[in-house]
């Protein structure tokens, strides 16, 4: 209704409210404040698929995106252990990497893509949750908990192992200091 009103009106309505999954739903445009300060405004997609900083991208997406603590060694970015082939700015030490949990696939998912950059991951699932037409799971990667999204009638219990693949080509790279979005 909310939006039919704003439609008939043809003026600008501004709308504040909490709930993500509303202002995502209503809104041409979109702007999150944080202590009064306008963080970031744009599109909701945009904002989605691109947010400017940690915040952002912590109060975008339910579940919450997966934060990775991601170390530059030798070789290139590694987390848990494991080389990622990432491609980020060269003065950082260290940074935060941030995974949606529908780009987390599961090897055997009838929805897997084939990341085009990836690496595989053993997990145990944790938990299952069943949320109608998705579920979503808690794996244990190492000292870690990811969430990742699959098919409903994907059955699994906690204890199994899956094969978990990163799509690194959706990652998002923020500064581990500031927060702010890094460009690949």
């Amino acid at each position: 209704e909310l939006i039919a009103l704003h439609r008939s009106l043809g003026s600008v309505t501004i709308y504040v409210t909490h709930d993500q999954i509303e202002a995502m739903a209503l809104a041409d445009r979109l702007g999150i404040l944080d202590g009064g300060r306008l963080l970031q405004l744009d599109a909701p997609h945009a904002l989605y698929r691109r947010p400017a900083s940690l915040a952002v991208a912590r109060f975008l997406g339910a579940p919450a995106m997966n934060l990775l603590t991601i170390t530059r060694s030798s070789t290139g970015w590694c987390w848990n252990g494991v080389s990622l082939p990432l491609e980020l700015p060269a003065a950082h030490a260290q940074a935060t990497l941030g995974l949606r949990p529908e780009h987390l696939y599961l090897r055997h998912s009838r929805w897997a893509l084939t990341p085009r950059r990836t690496v595989p991951l053993r997990a145990a699932v944790e938990a299952v949750e069943l949320v109608g037409d998705q579920q979503y799971l808690a794996l244990r990667v190492g000292a870690e908990v990811l969430t990742s999204r699959c098919e409903p009638d994907l059955r699994l219990r906690p204890g199994d192992t899956v094969e978990l693949l990163p799509d690194l080509d959706h990652a998002l790279p923020f500064d581990a200091a500031s927060g702010a979005a890094l460009s690949p």
